[in-house]
């Protein structure tokens, strides 16, 4: 018997005849095809390896074949790159392999790259040209399907504002007129400590101690329709001013007491309410100074206004996938700091893309404040698959936002003309300092205490800020006509609100912080005021 290879053997020996004969020969199978994926979630096309298992299971060497192994796709979902554009059905490898011994087992391990997410087919197939005669020819096909890795980013800025101040701004003009009670010399509390507004006692005491060559005037009244006829009340009010504010230090040549005065008696208002607060406005003392010193003694007092706002940590994701995540996380640490934020509602499931994972108002903003951490996202798909993004930085700082600001000027009860002149060439300054900035824009707008009808106070409002508004456009064509047609440009129209918009902040959160109450006699003198407020357009 002879077989292919020219094995020869007799027939029959020793008198025996052979009745069969076994030729070896090679059985070339695909064992399995395997994918491990990489857990890394990035933006490249590249998503594990593939190994394919391919082993001789005959009892001869299988000598000068190939493997090929195909990637074709079942399923697309997304395209990684809408520049590149990856084939359906293309090889991935061939591989020859020289001898592969009988009983021998070997691996091929193949990176997988794609563009396109979805489900694959991937198949192999051992010695396709048929070079090899084998005892089993239908075992050298096999093919499976998988599922590509998510694939995008997930980023925020090297450095961003996790927590911040918005920050209101008012320059409230000092109160240079202080009331008092029926028959009282007694200073009210809130002209010596701070309450709403800033106490006006306290406030020239200090300026007045920081500038010893100044000094002030005191004129107290006394009002006749308050039962009060002795000018010798009026006097030792002045008195009761001049010795408080003695005893906050202020040299006694600084103060200059002016005789005091009996009003006359006036129309008592229809309104009991307006009566009283009218009387109590008459009852005072009223403080003065050189013109040439008011800028100095009698400048606004500024109002900062903080208002701590956490803010959710912006991040930049565009994260396509190819089944849909049963869970997600976010984590983020520093040290002994650290935070994690489980996401359930992921929408849609395929492509994710929100914004806003973190805030850190639960472990308070404050702490992340001026700290370097890391941070990744995290993501387990329906097969149970979990995938992350690399560790990256970012660090966190507190941002101060000017929300807004605001210069009051005081106007004389019942009047439309300001009170303080000195305050003209401060709003012109505020005014060409951000004229650069093409976002800001200006306005006007008048406003009334609540003595009075609604609807007179109304009017009264407009008829002030539209003579503010004439009177500065005139003061601006004599000193500074250069500035004129640049800043015409950018303020808005005037605006009377007559006694709805009593002084106060109003912050971003919803909380309103009154400064103007009109229960108080330096909150109606307040609220007797134009106000310039410098915005931007954009907020």
């Amino acid at each position: 018997a002879q077989d292919l290879d020219s094995h020869i053997r007799f027939a029959q020996r020793d008198g025996k005849k052979v009745n069969h004969f076994y030729i070896p020969l090679p059985d070339i199978e695909i064992q399995d095809i395997k994918f491990e994926h990489s857990p890394w979630i990035t933006r490249d096309d590249y998503h594990g390896e593939l190994f394919v298992t391919i082993s001789n299971n005959g009892d001869r060497s299988a000598s000068d074949f190939s493997i090929i192994v195909t990637d074709s796709t079942i399923k697309q979902i997304h395209n990684i790159s809408n520049n590149t554009i990856d084939s359906t059905s293309r090889m991935l490898v061939r591989k020859q392999i020289d001898k592969l011994k009988p009983h021998q087992t070997t691996t091929i391990q193949i990176p997988w790259h794609t563009n396109l997410l979805g489900m694959h087919r991937i198949f192999a197939v051992a010695d396709i040209r048929q070079n090899i005669f084998e005892s089993v020819e239908d075992n050298n096909v096999k093919s499976k399907e998988f599922y590509t890795i998510p694939k995008g980013s997930f980023l925020t800025d090297d450095t961003l504002a996790v927590f911040e101040t918005s920050r209101a701004i008012i320059d409230i003009p000092i109160i240079t007129e202080i009331t008092f009670d029926q028959n009282s010399t007694e200073v009210k509390p809130e002209y010596l400590h701070k309450q709403r507004l800033e106490p006006t006692c306290l406030i020239l005491a200090k300026r007045l101690i920081k500038n010893p060559n100044l000094n002030i005037s005191l004129q107290g009244f006394a009002d006749p329709n308050s039962g009060e006829n002795n000018i010798q009340l009026a006097a030792n009010r002045a008195e009761a001013v001049r010795d408080s504010m003695l005893r906050l230090g202020v040299n006694q040549n600084q103060i200059i007491i002016l005789p005091g005065e009996v009003l006359l008696k006036r129309r008592v208002p229809a309104n009991p309410q307006d009566a009283e607060w009218v009387f109590e406005e008459r009852r005072c003392v009223k403080i003065t100074t050189d013109l040439k010193n008011e800028k100095i003694l009698f400048k606004p007092v500024r109002i900062l206004d903080d208002e701590d706002i956490s803010r959710p940590v912006p991040f930049f994701s565009d994260i396509k996938l190819s089944l849909p995540t049963i869970k997600a996380d976010f984590y983020c640490r520093n040290g002994n700091l650290s935070d994690s934020v489980f996401i359930s509602d992921i929408q849609p499931h395929l492509y994710l893309n929100r914004k806003d994972f973190w805030s850190p108002n639960k472990n308070d903003s404050r702490v992340y404040t001026n700290q370097q951490i890391d941070y990744n996202f995290s993501l387990t798909d329906t097969l149970g698959r979990n995938f992350r993004t690399r560790k990256k930085e970012t660090y966190l700082t507190k941002a101060v936002k000017l929300q807004s600001y605001r210069i009051i000027l005081p106007l004389k009860f019942a009047k439309t003309n300001t009170t303080q002149i000195f305050l003209w060439q401060r709003i012109l300054d505020e005014i060409k300092s951000v004229l650069g900035k093409q976002e800001v824009k200006f306005r006007f707008t008048g406003h009334a205490c609540k003595v009075g009808p609604d609807w007179i106070n109304k009017r009264l409002s407009q008829s002030r800020v539209n003579r503010f508004v004439n009177e500065f456009k005139a003061f601006l064509t004599a000193d500074n006509p250069d500035k004129l047609k640049q800043i015409l440009a950018r303020l808005d129209k005037p605006q009377g609100h007559g006694e709805d918009k009593p002084l106060s902040i109003e912050r971003k959160g919803g909380e309103k912080i009154l400064l103007g109450d009109n229960n108080s006699s330096m909150g109606r003198i307040v609220n007797r005021r134009i106000e310039l407020e410098i915005y931007n357009r954009n907020n």
